[in-house]
């Protein structure tokens, strides 16, 4: 009896030992992706200016292998309240709508597939950019660009409030003006970066004020909303593109 009891703790201390082993190589195989990480994201060169990470996490309603169909697609998608917007990403997906975090946009997705609705989550990343300056200052960037992502917060919030009933569509058309208005061109800098820059906030201003005076009303000013907050979202992933080194 002592014989098996003895057998059975020896047993028992074998695993024990083995699952500290294990845990063991998991966290040393974490600290080396940590420190990987860490080496691979380098800091910028002198007369760089740097462009941190951002995620944003959207409804996708379908992907299309054409732009034809997405295009119709995105139509009806527009007639139900969604953004409608067409990314061409591996295909043409349309989105309907974007949130800062991805539990807000997983929480709507259980509800749409409650409903019987096909969707999915799509990862909208604006990656670490590093951009040679020139004249160009970091605040002067940081700006430029927070303004832009400002704008697109705002018009997120906008929409949530126009889906609510706690804003009218006139409110809301004094309010996307003002998110225009907040968006200033007027850069100190020259050079090449700082005329690309100053062209997308012009774009930008031009394009809100435009749909402030559109005229919509209740569903296609919610869904012209949640485009316009999209669409801003993709052209900041796409400048950094052009700008950075």
């Amino acid at each position: 009896m002592s014989d098996l009891h003895y057998n059975l703790k020896t047993k028992k201390s074998k695993k024990i030992y083995r699952a500290a082993q294990i845990f063991a190589v998991i966290f040393t195989l974490t600290l080396c992706i940590m420190f990987i990480s860490a080496m691979c994201a380098s800091p910028p060169k002198s007369g760089e200016l740097v462009w941190e990470k951002r995620e944003y996490y959207a409804v996708s309603m379908g992907t299309f292998e054409s732009h034809e169909p997405a295009i119709t697609f995105a139509a009806g998608v527009k007639n139900r309240n969604g953004a409608g917007f067409v990314a061409n990403d591996r295909g043409f997906r349309v989105l309907a709508a974007a949130y800062p975090t991805k539990r807000e946009c997983e929480s709507v997705l259980k509800k749409l597939s409650a409903a019987g609705q096909q969707c999915s989550l799509y990862k909208i990343e604006i990656p670490r950019t590093y951009i040679s300056a020139g004249s160009l200052s970091q605040k002067e960037l940081t700006r430029a660009l927070e303004s832009l992502l400002s704008a697109s917060e705002k018009l997120y919030s906008l929409s949530l409030s126009l889906d609510t009933l706690k804003v009218m569509p006139e409110a809301a058309r004094i309010k996307i003006k003002e998110i225009s208005d907040g968006i200033s061109p007027n850069l100190s800098c020259g050079g090449i970066v700082c005329i690309r820059l100053r062209a997308e906030l012009t774009a930008q201003k031009s394009a809100l004020a435009e749909l402030a005076e559109s005229g919509f009303e209740g569903i296609l000013l919610s869904a012209g909303v949640k485009h316009a907050q999209i669409r801003l979202l993709f052209d900041i992933k796409a400048l950094l593109g052009e700008l950075k080194d």
